[in-house]
């Protein structure tokens, strides 16, 4: 266990353990409840959104560290991202009543492996947990997901359901998932091509979504955790506003939350095989996210940046 000290900002370790010095906007003690968390943390997300500025919200720490739960909390503890939902579909609502026309997609984006995974891909979606999702053979394209109504099977919109437990091994011939790469343009910026982007007209069709992605999610069970995350999911909420009557003009913006899988050493999760060879894809991710986020708040000015590497992850 760790402690901070609030009169110097210093962070206490074990004993025999130098102390370190961290910079940070705010610290939470145990007792936090969801509720307070989100209206420090998720709060001005949900304001800036709605302003029109894309924002993103990491979950990042040890596995069992409580990442998941900060971000989708419990049926009984709903955490940021059911707030979130909550609150912008609220606005959403309002914004209408006013006469504005304003749309809610989201897209559910899984690295594993370094290899990108639809989550909401309507070819790899089993039928047991679309039932009441409408035939492919009337979409208007893959990339135009219909929203389901209502939750898939007899669960609540509002609960997580149980995330899948992976095989020893990935899928590999029978494999349909179509493959995934990122890309950069010049205008829509780092993007992911045919990445499933689901339009939705309520709070329940986006827990619906959310719902279908989680039951898609890679988890295992290691020593340190009983369903320890094997890979790093991108959840986006992506608003657009039109601006103008003639539907020429509209603003977009989006929000994304990223539940980070949970840092391990292979020696305390006794990892072995397949298990092992995830953890070290992610403790190897992980550590070029830190080597990101490192030069990027070090930097003084663009002339001052070194190398940033970026492309040494698809995390990143």
């Amino acid at each position: 266990t760790v402690a901070i000290d609030i009169e110097t900002e210093q962070l206490v370790g074990p004993p025999k353990v130098e102390p370190k010095y961290f910079t940070y906007d705010s610290a939470f003690s145990p007792s936090v409840t969801q509720e307070e968390l989100y209206a420090s943390i998720g709060r001005p997300i949900r304001d800036s959104v709605l302003n029109g500025f894309n924002n993103c919200l990491f979950a990042y720490g040890q596995t069992g560290s409580g990442k998941t739960h900060s971000i989708l909390g419990t049926e009984d503890s709903p955490g940021v991202l059911r707030h979130l939902m909550e609150e912008i579909f609220s606005a959403v609502e309002e914004e209408k009543h006013n006469g504005n026309q304003l749309c809610v997609t989201v897209s559910f984006l899984e690295i594993y492996n370094e290899q990108l995974r639809d989550l909401l891909d309507p070819e790899t979606v089993p039928t047991a947990i679309a039932l009441q999702r409408r035939s492919l053979n009337e979409l208007k394209s893959p990339n135009a997901l219909k929203p389901p109504p209502g939750s898939p099977g007899k669960r609540r919109p509002n609960t997580p359901p149980p995330p899948t437990v992976m095989a020893d091994e990935p899928s590999g011939k029978n494999d349909k998932r179509k493959k995934l790469f990122v890309h950069q343009h010049p205008t829509k910026g780092v993007f992911v091509p045919n990445l499933t982007e689901a339009a939705c007209g309520s709070l329940s069709e986006c827990l619906s979504f959310l719902n279908l992605g989680l039951r898609q999610r890679a988890t295992a069970q290691t020593n340190m955790n009983s369903q320890s995350s094997r890979s790093h999911s991108v959840f986006t909420m992506r608003l657009r506003k039109r601006l103008s009557a003639d539907q020429q003009h509209h603003r977009t913006s989006s929000v994304h939350l990223i539940d980070l899988a949970g840092s391990e050493r292979t020696k305390r999760s006794g990892a072995v095989g397949q298990r092992m060879r995830e953890g070290q894809s992610i403790n190897t991710s992980l550590s070029v996210l830190g080597q990101v986020i490192s030069k990027l708040s070090t930097a003084k000015g663009a002339s001052s940046v070194s190398h940033i590497p970026f492309r040494q992850s698809k995390l990143t």
